[in-house]
């Protein structure tokens, strides 16, 4: 398993050599047990050239050739490996004997929230305060009934931490509650599982009279029909039954492509709230928790200086903070000549490490993103024709989009005025130096702007960072705006 973890990440083989599959080793080779036909061929295409060469690997001086087999045994899982009391991960009397020599832990069962995630261990800031106030109320409150919460927000911002620490605040206040932490992705390959061996009905008992049901990625079954449908029915019937149900998505429900009406005003129904790129007090406070947890000394001011290049980072995240206080460990590590005199890491290794050289923040980095590209997601995100654009029309939603058009066209592309211009449809580039320069001046307003409910309680700022993150997801579809 140490060595399959260099071609795939931890969650992937979590996910489904732990979850879904049973997998033992001898001297033959690897055998992996799954529920059925369809798991076996999903999880061969997936892991199978990789189990091979780590069998190869691990076995380079048995006398004899290793394997990799599949066995199909129903009798061994319960019919959606999430969360059915008395599921988890079966393993022989041997296996067990040897994990309790090693004083090793016993597994966690499948769908209970994580253990590494604790509610403790989540850094509140001005960017995710709402959301953590709102799911410990969700966790805590003593109604009978208490409604949805929908948390959204880009990537690498807390959301999956959030979920699995107020699962476990839960159970902690409710011992012996069933509660069920899985995503978008692993219900929908439950449920078709549960559809391919005509086991709905011990399905639905898994997913029934739960206490708190949490879901995360939930805008993977976007576009899934019948795993939506089925979603639908589980959400209503825990609905019904006073339980509490959290669920956590890239995007809000609204802006959630192919996903159905129905299942959407239910999403709508509670609580909608977003967790925001960090602030930047909130950076350096994760610069110090990062640190800290590589055992890397910081002088005094080290820390700004490393949340200050974060903060230059349109829908920056936790994993582009991990990326910078990892480059600055390299230089810590490989070259001591450069530390303080207290060995610490000082702001020469800071600037050295992450190309500053003294001359503060450094610069936006830029992506392969098209103008065009800009212009399109722009228009959809505000509810603007491209024609509109183009047009000589002042209406001020129009004139807005414009001028975030050609901010965000500026900060994440190469692009120079007269192309923007081009992309945007306007005859001269003077209107877009002007409507880039008087939008960077009302950036950082506090005002909340009024652009409906998919943008309700933001600033200038704000909204630029929403369609930045729509930016970073959109597909790259070439689009000419004339």
């Amino acid at each position: 398993m140490d060595r399959l973890g260099r071609d795939h990440n931890a969650r992937e083989i979590g996910r489904y050599l732990r979850e879904q599959a049973r997998v033992s080793a001898d001297e033959s080779g690897v055998e992996v047990t799954v529920p059925t036909e369809f798991a076996a061929g999903f999880i061969d295409k997936r892991f199978g050239r990789a189990l091979r060469d780590a069998v190869v690997e691990e076995s380079a001086y048995s006398p004899i050739a290793p394997a990799v087999r599949f066995k199909v045994d129903r009798a061994a899982f319960t019919p959606s490996g999430l969360g059915h009391e008395g599921s988890g991960e079966r393993v022989s009397a041997s296996e067990r004997g040897a994990g309790r020599e090693r004083g090793e832990a016993r597994a966690p069962r499948a769908g209970a929230p994580r253990a590494d995630l604790r509610l403790d261990d989540f850094l509140v800031g001005h960017s995710n305060r709402l959301a953590r106030a709102a799911a410990i109320d969700l966790a805590e409150s003593v109604d009978a009934r208490v409604a949805p919460l929908f948390v959204h927000g880009p990537c690498g911002v807390g959301k999956t931490h959030l979920l699995h620490g107020v699962a476990s605040h839960y159970m902690s206040r409710n011992p012996g509650s069933r509660v069920l932490c899985t995503t978008g992705e692993s219900f929908t390959n439950a449920f078709i599982g549960a559809v391919r061996t005509g086991s709905m009905e011990k399905f639905r008992r898994a997913h029934r009279g739960l206490r708190l049901l949490c879901i995360d990625d939930v805008h993977l079954i976007a576009g899934k029909n019948a795993t939506q449908t089925e979603l639908l029915h589980t959400f209503d019937a825990l609905n019904l039954d006073g339980a509490r149900i959290l669920l956590v998505s890239d995007g809000h429900p609204r802006q959630t492509t192919a996903l159905g009406q129905a299942l959407a005003s239910r999403f709508l129904a509670g609580a909608v709230i977003r967790i925001e790129p960090p602030d930047a007090e909130l950076c350096v406070r994760l610069v110090e928790r990062c640190a800290a947890r590589r055992s890397i000394p910081l002088e005094p001011g080290a820390a700004e200086v490393v949340a200050g290049a974060v903060s230059t980072i349109i829908g920056r995240s936790v994993r582009d903070i991990e990326g910078l206080v990892a480059q600055v460990e390299a230089v810590w590590r490989a070259m001591p000549e450069f530390r303080s005199p207290s060995g610490a890491v000082g702001h020469l290794i800071v600037e050295r490490a992450l190309g500053l050289s003294g001359a503060g923040a450094r610069s936006m980095p830029r992506r392969a993103i098209q103008p065009a590209e800009v212009v399109r997601v722009v228009c959809r995100a505000l509810a603007v024709e491209p024609s509109e654009m183009s047009s000589k029309g002042r209406h001020a939603r129009v004139v807005f989009a414009r001028a975030v058009a050609a901010y965000l066209c500026r900060e994440i592309t190469n692009a120079s005025y007269p192309e923007i211009a081009r992309a945007i449809g306007r005859p001269t580039h003077s209107t877009i130096v002007v409507a880039d320069k008087k939008l960077r001046s009302r950036l950082s307003a506090p005002a909340p702007i009024e652009l409906g409910e998919a943008f309700k309680g933001l600033n200038i700022g704000g909204v630029c960072g929403r369609i930045a993150d729509e930016l970073g997801r959109a597909p790259r579809v070439e689009a000419r705006v004339r």
